[in-house]
């Protein structure tokens, strides 16, 4: 098994691949929109609808429930397609459904069905779009900056989770939730304009032949990992546990805490600067820390700071909730950068996209779960407890649900390592191995 050093953070990958720079610098302008919609249409949901506990959970379990349904499917089309072409039509997909929140708004017809629609719609789209993502950035660099890339595409996402709150709440004060959503629209133009201008050709595909059996292939290969295995099963657990914080979260914001949409924003977008901390100092942790070790620690610590959210009711709800929020944002740029790439680099290249879609479906298949969870948990803890300490307590539950994930990781062998592996090709690779090396002037100038 051959090994390379932990990513480093070297921008030089912006400098050495321009394809990837208009890749990067289009999806960073779009992941900023997609945080602000993930604010802006539970928010219009609750304060401009007057949603339920339940219904708020309904709403985000149909943003998310495509994910286990639809990324088999996408994964096993996927390997016999070009990538391109469907990151654009998936891009375009949720621009109109997204577009046409604030048309309704204005025309007063806007309803709680409508926002139940778009959250099924644009979940499908953002599930085609992150499968297709993953399987087609390996195609766009060379395998040294595979994880700067990852690495850079992180920070990206956790600077939007810093920016996007905070547009979200002062577009909300300012305009409502509808133009906030109409800017989330706009964003996905950025995406197309940067996937349009990439030059590289993709390769052809592997093969055109679809089968059935290839909806299952992912599954066994993902689960009969000694690495890839406990990291799926760990990030499926963390996932319920945050959705259900997710979900919680707003109500109890705006329920038990009375914050206003703007402070709220401004304590979350403040509260995610520590997540663009946690990306960036992602090398120097696993160095010290090494590998496996920090993956335990960063899985388990999320769940810790959002069983500590009833501090809030204390006092300074606002600085204690941003406290809070803080101490769960670090972790996650750390997890995702590191499980991501190492996916990459221990899946054959003509199994990418199954191998992707297979450990995006198990893990997103517990999102709509916590958040319908998180739905449920709050209306009953409100019941027994009352608004105030039932929501709270909602909070602490989903947050010791999202810690017990580092269970998975600790006795398995990803504990063990000490720097990123590198899966050696093994016989029935051989024929990939060739393909991809024959299509190297195109992946490699």
């Amino acid at each position: 098994m051959r090994s390379f050093q932990p990513p480093r953070l070297r921008f030089g990958v912006l400098s050495r691949s321009p394809d990837f720079r208009r890749l990067w610098t289009g999806q960073s302008v779009s992941l900023v929109g997609d945080q602000v919609a993930m604010f802006a249409l539970p928010t219009l949901a609750i304060v401009g609808l007057g949603a339920s506990n339940f219904q708020v959970g309904l709403l985000n379990t149909l943003g998310l429930i495509a994910i286990p349904f639809a990324a088999p499917a996408v994964g096993a089309v996927l390997d016999k397609v070009r990538r391109r072409p469907v990151l654009i039509t998936a891009d375009i997909v949720m621009l109109a459904a997204f577009g046409s929140v604030p048309v309704a708004a204005a025309t007063g017809t806007l309803s709680l069905p409508q926002l139940y629609a778009v959250a099924l719609v644009t979940g499908i789209g953002a599930t085609v779009f992150q499968v297709s993502y993953l399987s087609y950035l390996p195609w766009v660099i060379t395998d040294r900056d595979l994880a700067d890339g990852n690495l850079a595409l992180e920070i990206s996402s956790s600077t939007a989770r810093f920016a996007g709150p905070g547009i979200a709440g002062l577009l909300i004060q300012l305009a409502g939730a509808p133009a906030a959503i109409a800017a989330n629209s706009l964003s996905f133009v950025a995406s197309i304009i940067g996937l349009t201008r990439v030059r590289r050709k993709e390769p052809p595909p592997m093969g055109s032949r679809w089968r059935w059996q290839d909806l299952s292939r992912g599954f066994k290969l993902v689960f009969g990992h000694r690495l890839l295995r406990p990291l799926t099963l760990a990030a499926a657990t963390r996932n319920t546990g945050v959705g259900m914080a997710r979900t919680v979260l707003l109500l109890y914001a705006y329920r038990a805490l009375r914050l206003s949409p703007g402070t709220v924003g401004l304590v979350l977008t403040l509260a995610a600067t520590m997540s663009v901390g946690g990306a960036v100092a992602t090398r120097t942790l696993v160095r010290r820390l090494r590998l496996g070790r920090a993956l335990s620690l960063v899985i388990a610590m999320e769940g810790v700071a959002w069983l500590l959210s009833p501090i809030a009711l204390i006092g300074m709800p606002a600085l204690a909730l941003g406290v809070v929020a803080a101490l769960a944002a670090a972790w996650l740029p750390v997890w995702n950068a590191q499980v991501i790439t190492l996916r990459q680099v221990v899946t054959p290249p003509e199994q990418q996209g199954r191998v992707h879609s297979a450990a995006r479906s198990v893990n997103g298949a517990a999102q709509p779960l916590g958040a319908l969870l998180g739905g449920l948990v709050a209306a009953g803890c409100t019941d027994v407890l009352g608004v105030r300490e039932g929501l709270a307590a909602a909070m602490s539950i989903s947050g010791v649900i999202a810690a017990a994930a580092a269970l998975w990781v600790l006795p398995s062998a990803v504990y063990a390592l000490k720097e990123m592996p590198r899966a050696e090709p093994q016989p029935d690779q051989a024929t990939a191995v060739a393909a991809r090396t024959s299509v190297g002037d195109a992946r490699h100038p």
